[in-house]
């Protein structure tokens, strides 16, 4: 099993990632001028490529889904990364406890992460 590195805002990682192949990072070849530069690039590199696009942004997020993006926030990655065992229970409730989201959406997830757990140990 491949453990993520749950440490916050690792650049250090990041730039390992970026030297050994993980993360590519590119411009997109036809900007969006929607919201705020990083976000316009996400979408639209998304759009460009087809990809998922991760991001928690709320305006950001319904923007891209109004025009048929496909997009994922960062608790349901984590469900997501749990799920297929990439990472373990403790490190995904580790992470959502750790996430800047509303109430709602971290009990929702955690409410989601129980219910996969309890299907796994089955």
């Amino acid at each position: 099993m491949t453990h993520l590195s749950m440490s916050p805002y690792s650049v250090v990682t990041f730039d390992e990632w970026v030297a050994d192949g993980r993360i590519m990072v590119r411009q997109p070849r036809s900007p969006v001028d929607w919201l705020q530069p990083g976000e316009n690039a996400a979408i639209a590199l998304a759009v460009e490529a087809d990809y998922w696009l991760l991001i928690d942004d709320a305006n950001a997020y319904h923007r891209a889904k109004h025009f048929g993006i496909r997009v994922v926030g960062t608790p349901d990655f984590v469900i997501l990364l749990y799920d297929q065992s990439f990472i373990t229970k403790d490190e995904a409730q580790k992470a959502l406890n750790a996430m800047r989201v509303s109430r709602k959406l971290r009990r929702q997830a955690l409410s989601l992460l129980e219910s996969l757990s309890r299907r796994k140990e089955e």
